[in-house]
């Protein structure tokens, strides 16, 4: 038999909640459980009897473990870091507060603390799972003050990391916005364009099936020019000069579409469309310029 007391002065349904989950799990494998609940001074305790599992003392307190840390993330950290931005970063609202400390928990829950390879949660499970099966007794409160004071700092980089991110979506939404008025600004002449990208790089086709011939690139391979912003820049000024009333683009079998392809889409949303796969993009040679005028499916 597995019995352990685990209590806190805050979210005690909460925590019985994200418990359940692995009560459940344990339940799957042919457990019993016996829950109870009684105050200590003025803390509430949450008890737990758990018989008929393997191995009790280590399969129990792993299980209890996945759900702690759930719950000391995304409940017990999220409130600190909603705190901390509060305090330290005042001139953001409400929302934006929120956000920011779920962005937060999102770089807590996936990254590695400096200098470890394993993930932050999965060593932070690990340190509880120790903990329950040397200890029968578990408060939240002592054991976040007492043992995960050298997780404190991850705290204030997760919030960096979050605000920084926060800022590059706030500049390019911006930037989103920018392009979107200067193809407002244009006459539009051009009813469709075809992107088509390929292993030679990139084709603006008309909705003829004819090249937009100051717009070749053919002597610039994607693997040169992918992560150069002036390919970006190329493809960007060019749709903004040809403003086309639809965008289609098209990708060789093979060819890993660029980073740019979603601005481009971002840009003009639902008149932007990615080509499902017609003739073109299944094909095993290049497009050659006695290849034109394409024929493509409507």
């Amino acid at each position: 038999m597995y019995a352990v007391s685990i209590g806190t002065m805050k979210y005690i349904d909460v925590l019985a909640d994200y418990l359940e989950e692995s009560l459940d799990k344990l339940r799957e494998r042919g457990g019993s459980v016996i829950k109870g609940f009684h105050v200590r001074g003025k803390f509430p305790y949450l008890t737990y009897r758990i018989e008929k599992v393997e191995r009790e003392d280590e399969t129990v307190p792993l299980f209890l473990a996945q759900s702690l840390t759930r719950f000391l993330t995304e409940v017990w950290e999220r409130d600190l870091l909603q705190h901390i931005i509060e305090k330290e970063y005042d001139y953001y609202t409400a929302d934006e507060v929120a956000f920011l400390a779920d962005r937060g928990i999102q770089f807590l829950r996936n990254h590695p603390r400096d200098g470890k390879e394993i993930l932050r949660n999965q060593e932070l499970e690990a340190c509880i799972a120790d903990y329950l099966i040397h200890n029968r007794t578990f408060l939240v409160e002592g054991f976040v003050r007492f043992r995960l004071r050298e997780f404190e700092k991850d705290r204030y980089r997760a919030i960096e990391q979050a605000i920084d991110e926060y800022l590059m979506d706030q500049e390019y939404r911006e930037f989103i916005q920018l392009i979107r008025y200067f193809l407002d600004m244009q006459t539009s002449c051009l009813p469709l364009i075809h992107l088509l990208y390929g292993q030679k790089g990139v084709q603006f086709i008309d909705s003829d099936g004819n090249p937009i011939r100051e717009f070749e690139w053919q002597s610039y391979s994607l693997g040169n020019w992918e992560h150069e912003l002036h390919f970006d820049d190329l493809v960007i000024s060019s749709l903004i000069q040809l403003a086309p009333l639809k965008v289609r683009v098209h990708s060789k079998q093979g060819v890993r579409l660029p980073l740019i392809v979603d601005t481009v889409f971002d840009i003009f949303e639902n008149r932007a469309q990615l080509c499902p796969g017609c003739t073109l993009c299944h094909a095993d040679e290049e497009v050659d310029f006695e290849s034109f005028p394409l024929t493509f499916p409507e």
